[in-house]
């Protein structure tokens, strides 16, 4: 967006990137359900289950790119959703697919007095006015703000989630700024 905007600037066309759709296995999202209960607040979730990954170290040329965005390198795994963050706009976050309960994931409104350790290991005590995303058990994640450690993908990871939402910007904002998390 920003690229479009200096190209307006010094009148210079960008170059679009194009995209080449991928085909994966149509079995893999039967092994997820998304129910998404507030709809003004997540007009648009989409998970994809992938198994069989591997999570290690980024490689140089990864870790550069999101470090140079003021990123830390975490992993192979969340490192490449910054980098497509940075570079198409669109946030993701990826779960522990094994550390899901009940192999479903809830859009929800917060139950007051519900809490969640996110993270950055601050922990958070929810209410009504907060979306999260939750497995059937628990909280996983503050819609918009912050994941949770519970579903935290690390070296033993070898299942995942990939998320991909849109939350209302003003609910994301509130949450926030009550809970104190800015990201």
């Amino acid at each position: 967006g920003i690229a479009k905007e200096i190209g307006v600037l010094i009148s210079e066309k960008i170059k679009e990137k194009i995209y080449e759709e991928i085909e994966g296995d149509p079995t893999y999202n039967e092994k997820l359900l998304v129910t998404v209960e507030d709809t003004v607040g997540c007009p648009r979730y989409i998970g994809r289950y992938v198994q069989g990954i591997q999570v290690g170290p980024s490689p140089d040329w990864l870790k550069k790119r999101v470090e140079s965005i003021g990123k830390r390198s975490i992993n192979n795994i969340v490192d490449v959703t910054n980098y497509v963050l940075f570079g198409v706009g669109q946030p993701l976050h990826v779960f522990d697919a094994d550390k899901l309960e009940g192999g479903e994931i809830y859009v929800r409104r917060a139950q007051n007095g519900e809490k969640i350790s996110t993270l950055d290991e601050k922990n958070v005590e929810l209410d009504e006015s907060m979306l999260v995303i939750a497995d059937g058990a628990a909280p996983i994640a503050i819609a918009g703000v912050k994941g949770g450690k519970k579903a935290e993908v690390d070296e033993q990871t070898t299942n995942i989630v990939i998320e991909s939402a849109n939350f209302d910007s003003v609910s994301v904002r509130k949450t926030s700024q009550k809970i104190q998390i800015k990201t």
